[in-house]
């Protein structure tokens, strides 16, 4: 698996030019690696899920990439080694949102909290007048078994 090079160019892109002050360093957490991220997909409703099995991951990944000719190939992932956690924010009115998987805490009795930013423009920022369904996917040890999803959403500035 190697990380999405494309993604910072691709947050210049959604925001035009001027960097969003409120925007903070997207980082990963400690035990994520980067499997894939865009702000186009073809995941048109808000998903969070937890994929285990290579079946699994071949059915998202079609889904993902239907909006695509030719579709991009699938990521290598070893579904034995790892889990991946997908965020998708479904149908957005335009390039000005963004959803990032922060962090995966292991809460010590077998569960763990995937912690998960959605970030939409303020009113001053100028965006890409598109349909944009943005997500975000990660891979993550197999540890804790059971994990649950928790939300935060962030407005930005831009100046």
């Amino acid at each position: 698996m190697r990380p999405s090079t494309w993604f910072p160019s691709a947050l210049l892109l959604l925001w035009g030019c001027d960097n969003p002050a409120g925007l903070p360093n997207l980082t990963l957490g400690p035990g994520l690696t980067e499997v894939y991220a865009h702000h186009t997909s073809g995941l048109r409703s808000p998903t969070r899920r937890v994929i285990t099995d290579e079946a699994s991951w071949e059915a998202l990944w079609d889904s993902i990439q239907s909006p695509f000719h030719p579709p991009a190939p699938r990521p290598t992932v070893d579904c034995s080694a790892v889990r991946l956690i997908v965020a998708g924010m479904g149908d957005r009115p335009n390039g000005g949102y963004l959803i990032h998987i922060d962090r995966l805490l292991d809460l010590g009795d077998g569960s763990g909290a995937v912690f998960v930013t959605s970030y939409q423009a303020g009113s001053g920022c100028a965006t890409a007048q598109m349909f944009t369904q943005s997500v975000h996917i990660v891979a993550a040890p197999l540890t804790p078994s059971m994990v649950s999803f928790r939300e935060h959403h962030h407005t930005y500035d831009c100046g």
